[in-house]
Order: C-alpha cells, then sequence, then structure tokens
C-alpha cells in the first residue's frame, strides 16, 4: 500500500471558503420544506381528526341510545380503526440500510480516515459519524433514523462503494469523496432526512398490506350485514392511501427539484477540493463500472449456483473491463481521454441525449449539465497516479469480505472459494468466444447475422465463386465505425420514440440532432429519416453477412460436399436456435406486459384475467411448439461438445405442461418462467455455440481455400426441423404497455389520472370529513310527487332541486323550526310553512304539497312474516323512520336466523290518480292530493290530464284551472278541460266561443280541434275528426282522436299508426293511450319486444298487466302467479296458487271455471260463487256469459255492472243478444261500434266462452290479443 500524506494534494483546498449555495438552491429548499410542512400537518392533521372523531362518537354514544347509540359506536370504532391505520406508519422508521454494509473503524483504516477527516474540514463539513463499505458502484450519505429526527437532528454517516472505488484512480475517487462531503455541508440534507422519513411513513400507508389490510378482506368476506362496513371502510381506507400517495408525490417532486439543485452544489464543493477534470472523469468511469459491475454480479451468482463461488469479485469487474474492450474494440472504454491542453474548459467528455425523461422524476442532474456545471469557473485537476484502493489498508481481506457480504450466506454443502485463476479462467472461456474475437470488428456482439431472413437459405447466394479477391474485403476496419453507428442510431430512434409517445421531453422544445435543431412539429419527419439510416446501416451489415456467408459456402463447396453440407448444417442450426429462442422470448415478454399491466394496480378484472389468459396461451402453444421441434434437433459431436448437450431433447424433457386455464392461471403463471428459461438456455447455448462454430467453420474452410490448410474429414451436420416458425424483426407481439384507464386511475398515471384519483380521493375523504361533521343530525328526505321538478329551500342554507316523482335528502341540525319554502323552476311559489325538527338521529319525510301518498311496507325474507303496508296517508312533514327511503330493499338478504326483515317506505311515483287516490283514506287529503296535482303538474307530465279530470269537482278547482289557462290560454289540454269541466249554458258559452275562433282561424289546427271537440256525439264529429287528421296528419290531437275512432270500429290497422302518433306526441296521454295501444298492437299481429316494454315504461297500468301474465318478479307472490299459470292453462295450479288470497282466489275461480278445458267442478264453482264475489269489470262479461251457456239467470249478474261500464251496456247485451240468437258475425259485430278495445275483446271473450269450438277463429285470437292474462278465461289458440 502507498504512503498517502494526511493531507490534501499540493494546492488543495484552495485559500477560499467552500462555494455558497446558489440562489436557485435556496429557494427550492424553501419550497421543498414548506411542501413537507404541509404534508405533515395534513397528514397528521388527519390522523388527529380521526382519533377526535372516534372519541366524539363513542363518548356520544356512551350518553345515548337506540340507533343513536349503535351508529355512534359503529361510527367510532370504525374512526378508531382508521386512526391506527394512518398513525401505524409512525411506529415503523427505520434507517434505510442494506444488508450488503460492512462497517470500518479509524483503529483499522487510519490513513483513510485521516484522508476523510481532512476532506471533511476543507470542505466547512461535520466528519462522518460512521463510515460503511459496500459492494456497490456509489457513494453516498445516509442516517440512523427514527420518527423522533423528524424534530431531532440525525448524525450523517458515508458509504463507499469498492465496485466504484475498483474502477477509479486516486484522484477520481478523491473528487467523488468530496462531493459527497459538499452533501454533508449541505444544510438542507434535513430536508432529505425529513423527506425520506416521511417517505416510509407515506410507504408503509400506502404501498404495505398488513393485518389492517387482512382484518378489512375478513370482514368484506363475511356476511353481507357486516361485509358492507368492510367494503366502505376498505374504499376510505383507498381514498386516504390514495390521497396520501398523491400529495407525497408533491412532495418529492420538490424534493427532487431540491436535490438536482444539491448535487450541483456538491459538484462545486468537489470542483473547489479536487478540480474539475476529476469529478467529470470519474462520473465518465460509471458507466462502465456499472455495466461491468452487473456483468460481474451475474458471473458470481452463476459460478456460486454451480458450486464454485469466486472468492475476490472485484477481480472479476476488472477482468470484464478488459474484455469489453476488446470485443467493443474500443481501448479507452472506462477510460477517460486525456484533457486537451488548449482551453480544456470548453472540452467535453459528455454530449446532450437528444431526448430526457420528464426532468420532475430525476433527483440528478444529466451528466453534461453536471460537466457544464463543473466547467463554468474551470479549476484544473492535478494529476495524481495511483490506484483509489491506495486509499485503504490490508486491501485483499477488504475485497474478499466483500464479495463474502455481497454473495451472501453460503450453503450448507459450498466448498471453499477456488483459486482465482482458476475463477478468471472460467472467465475468460466465456468471454474468449470466436464471435467475440476482436478480429471480426464486434459486428456479431449484440447482433443478429440470421433474425432478418425466414429460411436460412435466404442468408447465402449458392451460385457464388470464392472468389480470393473478395475474401480480403471482408470484416474491414469500417465494420467497427459501422457498429458504432448502429447503437447511435438504434438509441436515437428510441428516444425519438419516446418523444412521440411522451415518455421522454426536450428542452426549449427544440430537437438537438447530430448537429441540427429541429421543432417538435418536424418530429414524424425527423423519425422516419432516422430510421431510413438505421435500415441503411443494418442493410449494409447484412450485406456483408451475406457475402461472407456465400463466399465461405462456395469455398466448402470447392473443398467437398460434405463440407458444404457441414457448413449449411451449422448455419441452418444457428437459424433455428436463434428464431426458436426469439420466438419464445418474444411470446414470453408479451405476456409478461400483460401480466405487468394488468396488476400495476393490484386488482386484476374478469377482463384483465381474459387478456392476461389469451397472452398465456399464446406463450403456452409457442413453448409447445418449441418442445416438439426440439425433438427433431440432432447434434453432432462438436456441437454437443460445446453446448455440453449430448441429446438436445432428451436433456430438454418431456413437455408436460398443463395449458392454462381461469382456474389454474395463477398457479401456472407461478411456474412458466421455470419452463421457459430452461428452453430459452438451451436454445441460446445452442445459438451461440452454432455462431462459434460456424465462424471457426468458416475461418478453417477460408485458409485451406487461401492458404491450403489441409482440412480434416467433416462431421456429420447437425440435424434440425425444415419447418418452424420465424420471428424477423419488426414482427414481434405487439408489448401492452399501456395501462387502461381504470389501472391508471387507481396507480395515477400521468397528469389527468392523477388528478382524477386526487379529486376522487379528496372527494371521498371530504365526504367522511362532511358526513361525521353532521353524525348525529337529523336527516330529511323531500320526496316530490308532482309532475315537475321542485326547488326547495329549507331556511338559509338548504336548497335542493327534486326531479318530479324524485327525491333527495339533506341533514339538517335538530331543535329548531325551519322555514321550507318550494318553488317551481320558474320561480312560482307552489308553498311556504315552518317545518319543526326536534329529534337528533330522527328522518323527516317531507311530501311536496302532500301530493302523494306515501306507504310502508315490509320486505319478508326466508321465514320471516310478511306484515301489512301502513298507509300513512299523503302528509306534508313527517317523522317516519324505515330502513329504505323511496328506494327498493335488497331482493336478498343474509341472516343466520332464518328469516329477516326490512322496512321501506315509497310514494306513488307517476302512479295514475286511481292508483294514488286509492292509498289516502282521508277524503280531506284526497281532494289536496288532486288539486296540487292539478296545479302544479306539468302539461306534458304522463298523468296530468288524468289529475285534471279527477280535480273537476273538487272545490278549489275553478281556481286552479283559470290560474293555469292564465298562464297559457292557447294549451289544448286545459281547453279540452274547459269543455269537459262545464255543462249545461256554460259549456254552450264555451264551445261558442271556441267554435267562432276556429270560424274566424280555419287554418289553425288546434282552434279546428277544438271546435270539433263541441260538436255532438255523431258520425259527423267522429268524420270531423278523421277529415282533421287527414288534413292535418302531424297533429297529434287529431292523430289521437282519429285513432281511437277506428279502434272503436275493430279498425287496428288504421287504429294503430294514428295512436302511436298520438302517444309519441302527447306524454300527458301516453299513460293513458299505453294500455290500449298495446291492446291494438297485439290486436294487429305479434307486436315488437322492446316497443312493448317502451310502453310499459310509461304505463303502471300495462307494467303490471305483463307482470301478472309472464309471472316473472313474482317469486314471492304466489297467489299473484296465478295469473300466468292460467294464462299458460295450468288451471288447477292457478286455483291452488290464489288459494291463500280469498279475493284472487274468486277472481281466479271465475275465470278457471269459463276457460277452455275447465273441468265441471270447476264450472259449478264459479257459478256458485255469491253474485258480488270476485266480480269486477275483468270477470263480470265472462260470468254472464258463463251463466248463460249454463242456461242460468244472468240478470243479478247483469245489476252488478259497475257505472263506468253502464253506457256500454247495451252494445255488450246487443252483442251478447246476438250470439245467442245465432244472428251472422258481421251483425253482432255492428253491435260493438263504438265500444273500446278492452270491451271488444270481453265482447269475443263471451263469444268464445258461449260457442267454445264454434267460436269464429278472429273472434278467439281476438279475446287473447286485446285481453291480458288477469282480463280473460284461458282460450286455446
Amino acid at each position: 500500500m502507498s504512503t498517502l500524506p494526511d493531507s490534501l494534494p499540493p494546492g488543495f483546498p484552495a485559500t477560499s471558503a467552500p462555494p455558497r449555495a446558489t440562489s436557485a438552491y435556496r429557494n427550492r429548499a424553501w419550497v421543498a420544506v414548506g411542501g413537507l410542512l404541509v404534508f405533515m400537518v395534513l397528514y397528521l392533521g388527519l390522523a388527529g381528526w380521526l382519533v377526535f372523531t372516534a372519541y366524539r362518537m363513542i363518548a356520544g354514544a356512551i350518553t345515548s341510545s337506540g340507533d343513536g347509540a349503535f351508529l355512534g359506536f359503529a361510527i367510532g370504532t370504525c374512526a378508531a380503526f382508521l386512526a391506527a391505520f394512518m398513525l401505524k406508519g409512525l411506529f415503523f422508521v427505520k434507517r434505510g440500510s442494506d444488508d450488503d454494509e460492512y462497517e470500518i473503524k479509524a483503529d483499522t483504516q487510519p490513513e483513510l480516515f485521516t484522508f476523510l477527516h481532512a476532506m471533511a474540514d476543507a470542505a466547512g463539513a461535520p466528519r462522518p459519524h460512521r463510515v460503511f463499505l459496500s459492494s456497490r458502484v456509489n457513494a453516498s450519505v445516509s442516517y440512523d433514523l427514527s420518527i423522533l429526527n423528524l424534530l431531532l437532528p440525525s448524525r450523517k454517516n458515508l458509504e463507499i462503494g469498492l465496485g466504484l472505488v475498483n474502477v477509479l484512480s486516486l484522484a477520481e475517487l478523491r473528487a467523488v469523496l468530496a462531493h459527497e462531503f459538499g452533501h454533508f455541508a449541505q444544510r438542507s440534507m434535513a430536508v432529505g432526512r425529513w423527506v425520506y422519513v416521511a417517505q416510509q411513513i407515506a410507504g408503509h400507508l400506502v404501498a404495505r398490506r398488513d393485518r389492517f389490510d387482512r382484518f378489512l378482506q375478513s370482514i368484506s368476506r363475511s356476511d353481507f350485514r357486516i361485509a358492507w362496513v368492510g367494503w366502505l371502510i376498505s374504499l376510505i381506507v383507498w381514498a386516504i392511501r390514495a390521497l396520501v400517495d398523491s400529495a407525497f408525490r408533491v412532495v418529492v417532486i420538490m424534493q427532487r427539484a431540491l436535490s438536482r439543485e444539491m448535487e450541483l452544489n456538491a459538484d462545486l464543493v468537489a470542483v473547489h477540493l479536487t478540480g474539475s477534470d476529476a469529478l467529470v472523469h470519474a462520473l465518465h468511469r460509471l458507466q462502465a463500472a456499472d455495466d461491468s459491475w452487473d456483468r460481474a454480479l451475474r458471473f458470481a451468482f452463476n459460478e456460486k449456483g454451480d458450486g464454485h463461488a469466486p472468492a475476490d469479485i472485484f477481480a472479476v469487474q476488472t477482468r470484464i473491463l478488459g474484455h469489453m474492450r476488446r470485443i467493443l474494440n474500443d481501448p479507452t472504454y472506462g477510460i477517460v481521454a486525456p484533457v486537451p491542453a488548449d482551453n480544456p474548459a470548453e472540452y467535453r467528455v459528455f454530449k446532450a441525449g437528444l431526448a430526457q425523461p420528464p426532468r420532475m422524476w430525476l433527483t440528478h442532474p444529466l451528466n453534461h449539465e453536471r460537466e457544464a456545471n463543473a466547467k463554468a469557473n474551470y479549476v484544473p485537476s492535478p494529476v495524481e497516479e495511483g490506484s483509489a484502493w491506495d486509499l485503504f489498508r490490508d486491501v485483499e481481506t477488504l475485497r474478499l469480505r466483500l464479495t463474502d457480504v455481497t454473495l451472501g450466506p453460503k450453503d450448507k454443502d459450498a466448498v471453499a472459494p477456488e483459486a482465482l485463476e482458476v475463477t478468471l479462467q472460467r472467465l475468460d472461456e466465456q468471454f474468449n468466444r470466436e464471435y467475440l474475437d476482436s478480429r471480426y470488428r464486434g459486428i456479431y456482439f449484440g447482433r443478429s447475422p440470421v433474425r432478418h431472413t425466414v429460411d436460412a437459405a435466404g442468408l447465402f447466394d449458392p451460385t457464388a465463386s470464392a472468389d480470393p479477391a473478395l475474401h480480403a474485403t471482408f470484416y474491414p476496419a469500417s465494420l467497427t465505425q459501422d457498429m458504432e453507428e448502429l447503437r447511435a442510431l438504434e438509441l436515437d430512434v428510441d428516444q425519438l420514440r419516446g418523444l412521440k409517445e411522451g415518455d421522454l421531453k426536450v428542452d426549449g422544445n427544440k430537437i438537438r440532432h447530430r448537429g441540427g435543431e429541429a421543432s417538435l412539429s418536424e418530429l414524424p419527419s425527423l423519425l422516419a429519416a432516422t430510421q431510413r439510416a438505421l435500415d441503411t446501416v443494418r442493410g449494409r451489415l447484412r450485406d456483408h453477412d451475406y457475402a461472407c456467408r456465400s463466399w465461405h459456402l462456395a469455398a466448402a463447396r470447392a473443398a467437398g460436399p460434405e463440407w458444404a453440407a457441414y457448413l449449411e448444417g451449422v448455419l441452418r442450426a444457428l437459424h433455428f436456435a436463434d428464431h426458436a429462442e426469439a420466438n419464445l422470448r418474444d411470446a414470453n415478454g408479451a405476456f409478461q406486459s400483460w401480466i405487468s399491466v394488468e396488476t400495476a394496480a393490484r386488482r386484476v378484472s374478469k377482463g384483465g384475467r381474459k387478456r392476461v389468459l389469451v397472452a398465456a396461451n399464446d406463450l403456452y402453444a409457442t413453448l409447445q411448439q418449441t418442445y416438439a421441434k426440439a425433438a427433431e434437433v440432432q447434434l453432432n459431436p462438436r456441437l454437443a461438445a460445446a453446448t455440453g448437450i449430448e441429446d438436445f431433447p432428451k436433456e430438454l424433457g418431456k413437455f408436460e405442461l398443463t395449458e392454462p386455464t381461469a382456474k389454474n392461471l395463477g398457479d401456472w403463471i407461478d411456474v412458466i418462467d421455470g419452463w421457459v428459461n430452461t428452453a430459452t438456455g438451451m436454445l441460446g447455448a445452442l445459438r451461440s455455440r452454432a455462431l462459434d462454430e460456424l465462424l471457426r467453420t468458416e475461418a478453417s474452410i477460408a485458409a485451406h481455400a487461401l492458404q491450403q490448410t489441409p482440412l480434416d474429414a467433416a462431421e456429420a451436420p447437425p440435424r434440425v426441423p425444415v419447418s418452424y416458425s420465424a420471428l424477423l424483426p419488426g414482427q414481434e407481439r405487439q408489448r401492452q404497455t399501456k395501462l387502461n384507464w381504470w389501472s391508471r386511475f387507481l396507480i395515477a398515471d400521468g397528469m389527468f389520472p392523477s388528478l382524477l384519483r386526487l379529486a376522487v380521493a379528496a372527494s371521498i375523504v371530504a365526504v367522511v370529513l362532511g358526513v361525521s361533521s353532521f353524525i348525529g343530525s337529523a336527516s330529511l328526505t323531500v320526496y316530490n310527487g308532482l309532475g315537475q321538478p321542485v326547488v326547495v329551500s329549507v331556511g338559509d342554507k338548504v336548497r335542493l332541486q327534486v326531479a318530479a316523482h324524485g327525491y333527495a335528502s339533506h341533514e339538517l341540525s335538530p331543535g329548531a323550526a325551519y322555514t321550507v319554502e318550494t318553488r317551481t323552476l320558474k320561480g312560482e311559489v307552489i308553498e311556504s310553512f315552518n317545518g319543526d325538527v326536534d329529534n337528533r338521529f330522527s328522518h323527516i319525510v317531507y311530501n311536496v304539497a302532500g301530493a302523494s301518498p306515501l306507504v310502508e311496507y315490509t320486505a319478508a325474507y326466508g321465514n320471516a312474516t310478511e306484515r301489512p303496508p301502513v298507509q300513512h296517508g299523503a302528509p306534508r312533514w313527517s317523522t317516519i323512520n324505515v330502513d329504505y327511503l323511496f328506494r327498493e330493499p335488497p331482493s336478498s338478504v343474509k341472516t343466520k336466523g332464518g328469516g329477516a326483515t326490512r322496512t321501506a317506505l315509497e310514494g306513488g311515483g307517476d302512479g295514475s290518480p286511481e292508483d294514488l287516490l286509492r292509498l289516502v283514506p282521508s277524503k280531506e287529503e284526497r281532494a289536496a292530493v288532486v288539486l296540487a296535482h292539478a296545479r302544479w303538474d306539468a302539461p306534458n307530465s304522463p298523468n296530468s290530464i288524468q289529475w285534471l279530470m279527477a280535480a273537476v269537482g273538487v272545490p278549489g278547482f275553478d281556481e286552479v284551472l283559470t290560474q293555469r289557462l292564465r298562464a297559457a290560454p292557447k294549451d289544448i289540454l286545459l281547453n279540452r278541460l274547459r269543455q269537459d269541466s262545464t255543462t249545461g249554458a256554460k259549456h254552450d258559452a264555451v264551445c261558442q266561443e271556441m267554435t267562432q275562433q276556429a270560424q274566424a282561424n280555419p287554418n289553425d289546427m288546434d282552434l279546428q280541434y277544438l271546435a270539433a271537440r263541441c260538436l255532438p256525439e255523431s258520425p259527423a264529429k267522429d268524420q270531423a275528426f278523421v277529415d282533421g287528421n287527414k288534413r292535418w296528419p302531424q297533429h297529434p290531437w287529431f292523430a289521437y282522436a282519429s285513432g281511437y275512432i277506428a279502434a272503436s270500429k275493430g279498425d287496428w290497422a288504421t287504429a294503430q299508426p294514428r295512436m302511436l302518433a298520438g302517444y309519441q306526441r302527447l306524454p300527458m296521454l301516453q299513460s293513458a293511450v299505453a294500455v290500449d295501444l298495446a291492446r291494438v298492437m297485439r290486436a294487429v299481429g305479434r307486436p315488437d319486444t322492446f316497443r312493448m316494454d317502451e310502453l310499459a315504461s310509461h304505463s303502471r297500468q300495462l307494467s303490471i298487466l305483463r307482470t301478472l301474465e309472464s309471472g316473472q318478479g313474482l317469486e314471492r307472490r304466489p297467489d299473484l302467479q296465478a295469473f300466468s299459470a292460467l294464462a299458460q292453462g295450468r288451471l288447477d295450479v292457478a286455483v291452488n296458487l290464489a288459494h291463500k288470497k280469498p279475493d284472487t282466489e274468486a277472481r281466479i275461480l271465475r275465470l278457471v271455471g269459463a276457460s277452455d278445458g275447465a273441468t265441471q267442478a270447476a264450472v259449478d264453482r264459479a257459478l256458485a260463487l255469491p253474485v258480488g264475489q270476485g266480480l269486477d269489470e275483468d270477470t263480470i262479461w265472462t260470468s254472464i256469459a258463463l251463466a248463460a251457456r249454463s242456461k242460468r239467470d244472468y240478470a243479478p249478474l247483469m245489476a252488478q255492472l259497475p257505472d263506468d261500464l253502464q253506457r256500454y251496456k247495451t252494445a255488450m247485451t246487443g252483442f251478447l243478444d246476438a250470439i245467442q240468437q245465432k244472428r251472422p258475425v258481421v251483425v253482432a259485430e255492428q253491435s260493438l261500434d263504438g265500444v273500446p278495445p278492452v270491451l271488444r275483446g270481453q265482447a269475443y271473450a263471451m263469444a268464445t266462452v258461449l260457442l267454445g269450438k264454434d267460436t269464429p277463429a278472429a273472434w278467439r285470437r281476438g279475446a287473447n290479443a286485446l285481453l291480458f292474462a288477469q282480463e280473460r278465461p284461458y282460450f286455446k289458440s
């Protein structure tokens, strides 16, 4: 070891003080400190808020009772869990040291410590607390850290990597260590310490999955009644993790910006102490040092795996550096050229790359930036001979010790390390390969000579001759430049593609390429030009390969056919092995890219599993083909000896890998790497050894051809498959490099996904914060039963817009009276009053204008007993406690007791007035409901016409109508109501007014329609509607009226398009028209299911009729399933299903008794029913027909005819008489002119009951089409 001076080299350090921090450095330091402070305040603030919420909820629950107490305990427990989740990271902070470090002391390395102390003093920096040696190619500062170091300072430790020492000169190592002491001197290193501590806290919270997560998973997989708690907390945990991760990323960006300035500042300290060039030269050596160290590690671990670990890995690194210089034909590889004497400050070792990664993620400046910084104020570096090892004592022991530390524990049966000479000899064997020989100018290093052709025959010209003059042109020195240009162009193309895809950036939006400058808009053309240049170089190299192979095969043919066959066989073996290996690696690479992308977010969707499975099946097929083709491989003795593979198929083994499926995919992924590595390893060995053999054979043949060197007898050539899959460059499988939007969102990949995730996570956390602030308050749910949206103001701060037949909720502070005001969207006041909110945890329901009945019902599950519905009437402001407000309870629940119930409150929705008013027992409330709808429902709302008609005669209606006409004087619906709501002289006056207006405006179709409605009931009135429809076919009211006229005559084909036009253009009539339109469409023919679904969506009545007919969704109502059984002709089943409901049973008995195929007993039961039992508008006519068929007196039944059917009694009895008197069908049909479709269907049903098999087919079809299952008996088609 050299004897080192105690001080630094002569002239160093300079007499001046070390360089001061720049303003940019100081500014970034303040920004980083501020960002970190904000992060910690927010982090600890959120954790503190969770602790406070847990305390507040649990303390409040102790003093409360009932639902509030349970809610308080539940929320308090969840808050305590989340607080523990956030605070756990504070207790897991530890020093970021690695296991491969080895601490040294001053007593064992006195010269080194003397040097380090002198360097620290000169830099104005504290001396290192501890010094560690590692095997890495690095030197760095580290800390002994704990959570206390967020507040208390921590002493700095120094790490010196011997992988770096091994390649640096003494002067260069001085510069590197001076740089580190520049960091020691920086007070802003505290920011790095704080960020490191905060990073461990955030990382523990964000990335680590521990017992907290396992506990949540166990809850989430339990019974639904508990699982939802786990789901909710899991969502909050995700939001907290995402929020912390997003916030800390900003801190990291700030710290990295500071880190780059710190690096530049530390570089200036190194320049101050050791000069400008020493540091730059050390940076230059790092590139070769990293590469050689990685190769040394791979070699060392492979050797250890083979049972003979190397004793000195640093000697291996040194030897690899020498080999790489030879292979690359670059004697200066890893060595810096001397600094020119002229203008050394302008001399540059590093050049700016074409593009760089986004600066925001860089912790260090780029090398060309560091060199420019170091030479901005150029300081010559002293010439100092000697190795960096000269700083250390007992170097050999250190090298052996660090080698042991690097390679880790030895196996139990491991032998002692072998002699270094043996290790290096084995290393030399790996590098002393024929294709790596320097005479080939590196053309085969990292480049395939056979991948560009599908078949090996394309690699040579079989007609070529072995011209000696041509051989002299092979492997010229220019190939070295070609290879350098090839690698440079490949790098350029990669960087330009990175720019195009947004992965790389350029400074100043200018692309500096090969001495020129281009704008980003020129990127496509620049990329294309560079690709062409790259293709040109590749083509030049391929032409050289082609000429070589052709010449040597020609020479082999001259030497004898067996030599030509051998050389071609080796070439084909190389082609097969290269393509098979490339194809398999490509399939595996594509598969791994899918794995990487689909698992990036820690969650794999069903679609993701399918995509991975597709890639896995492709890899499986490729691997299966590889094994199948490998069975045809037979190596000749020379290749077998070189590869160590006597029998290729036997060494590869049988292909027993299971095909991947959705069920075994996870296990398959665990084992696939072993299969792929085995196959590619053997193919790679064959490829490289075949290339060696090819080149050696070519050399022997060339010597024979040119120098008449004797040749031995040729061996039998190796055999490979005749056909196999080839993978040409550019045909590689597409790599999945882009995450889908969901994965990008989950991991915040990119600006927009990051902002979106931040917004969602912040929203969730904000919701949690907001909800906790209102826990314990009362909830207000506003239900709007009106047919138009409203705006509800509650007090000064709450303003809710509620859709028609919708609801909205809000939390209110209890113990106060609120002024409630409801307006239309146009600002009209609907009502205003004071509403009291008395109790905490109470549920207030505000039923706007008291416009809807409220019904509480119980959903029963399992063996639980269903309770009858509770009708609350139509209260405006009430307190109702149920499980579900205005939404359906779940279709099933999990329970351990075998049964459960859930309560729900529902409003009337857009139901018809008849349905809703049936649910309001109070006459006064019914009147209020009707007037509320009549006054405020939008004219085009589904039931507005029915509500207006229902309001006729109700006190206050005239005022309602006047108000509405004042706002819309020409509205047809309102003017119809003027006609229909008046009688006598008032009616005549209204009609006279409208008729005069129509006469004065003959082209006003609205007035003509209203005038036609004023005509007395007569064929002339019907004709007026028909004529109006012809004149104005687009007028919906004329279409509606004329369509009903056609339907009343049984002209379904004419009625359908007209009724459909009215239905589509008159939303207020849709509910009323939908059922009749559905009947008409069924009568015309089998209607489109989509159209029927659309009709049902606008008519609750039609929806109910279809549900009863199909039976779908009625699993819990067997009594209602009786109608679908009846529709299918299962008469006994229908009776049995309806048995538990007396009213339903009576209706079913009447319909079954009149059905085709009914037994006499069923008929007798129907006839025996009391006159009023089971009798309604759906069953009365067929009951009359059944009585008439049975020769019974049906007068008592006719006496039960409902009032709304009296107007059609004459027509229906006329039809019945015509049937009984056996009059012609045409005569009977004439009786039905003017009846609606449903009564025509009932008439046809009467005929079918009376006539049985003699019923005209059209009548039987009409009964089945015009009536639904609950309206008719069962008739065979």
